[in-house]
């Protein structure tokens, strides 16, 4: 059998298909008749059509990308630019829906009607947006105060939340996290990295293996932009570039493990190449005696075994 061929008159039954079952609501098979008629032939009027149905199935996200095939049209010509605007406030897109108001009005595209009825959309879209997102802020802040309560697994996403906050928030949420027992000593280093993202500038106490240290956030770089922890990983990948398996198994554990002790790594690891070591010796793979009796050796020795309890 050969591939099915679609004539063009198919395109108009497709598009006539569509048309009926959106006057009819029934908007599943609106969606798969003008999905046909698009593969057919890309035209504007499908095109519009399809946008036309996403926006009555509520499905905005899908609506915005369809309009990229007409970017132009959907920007400049005033009868698709109010539909595009409608979407982009359906898809919390505020700024681009003012500045595309904005260009309009300023060229005299749309009718004092038109903008007046626009600006409102905006407005009412605004806050709407902002009562969500003081609500997510609230269940977030009900979600710290109970973290004790949540796996490690539902922490480390709990913190991952946090920069919906603002500075003056987070302070006030940061002690019931830092000095919370139940709450990991990992899930406490990713608060560090989220707030070191978010330039957090007020002074952070928290524990490197049981030791209190002080930081400001905003002061330190990133974990993953780290020059010492770019440098460990490669070293890493090196050492293990034969056995893909283990390196895979032991990534996640070096890393994890710096972070642990991040922003101290500096002074904690002054031997690359024996940190990795330390590694690759508990998987049977001697690189050096690990025996070795110099100070910055021994620390680092007994920081690894640290860790190791620390994870166990």
């Amino acid at each position: 059998m050969g591939e099915k061929i679609d004539f063009p008159k198919n395109y108009e039954i497709y598009m006539n298909q569509a048309e009926t079952y959106l006057k009819e609501n029934a908007l599943p098979q609106a969606i798969e008749a003008i999905e046909k008629a698009y593969e057919i032939e890309r035209t504007v009027e499908a095109n519009l059509l399809y946008v036309s149905i996403l926006i009555q199935a509520e499905q905005y996200t899908t609506a915005y990308d369809m309009t990229a095939d007409f970017e132009k049209l959907y920007l400049y010509e005033p009868s698709y630019a109010s539909i595009f605007i409608f979407i982009l406030l359906r898809t919390d897109q505020l700024a681009a829906a003012e500045k595309l108001i904005q260009t309009h009005e300023e060229k005299g595209l749309l009718t004092n009607e038109d903008l007046i009825n626009m600006k409102e959309q905006v407005q009412e879209a605004r806050i709407e947006l902002e009562k969500y997102q003081e609500q997510k802020k609230e269940e977030l802040i009900r979600k710290i105060y109970a973290i004790a309560e949540y796996t490690l697994l539902d922490q480390a996403d709990i913190i991952q939340e946090i920069g919906i906050l603002d500075h003056m928030e987070i302070k006030k949420i940061e002690p019931i996290v830092m000095n919370n027992p139940y709450v990991s000593s990992y899930v406490k280093a990713l608060f560090l990295q989220v707030l070191i993202k978010l330039h957090y500038p007020h002074e952070l106490v928290i524990p490197v293996l049981m030791n209190p240290v002080t930081v400001i956030p905003a002061d330190l770089t990133e974990f993953n932009l780290d020059d010492l922890v770019r440098r460990l990983n490669e070293q890493l990948e090196r050492t293990f570039e034969k056995e893909p398996s283990l390196l895979l198994m032991i990534k996640p554990e070096l890393n994890s493990h710096l972070l642990m002790i991040y922003p101290l790594i500096h002074e904690f690891i002054t031997e690359i190449d024996y940190w990795i070591a330390l590694y690759a010796n508990r998987f049977g793979k001697e690189l050096v005696d690990v025996d070795e009796t110099t100070e910055s050796k021994k620390r680092m020795k007994s920081l690894f075994a640290q860790l190791m309890d620390e994870n166990s």
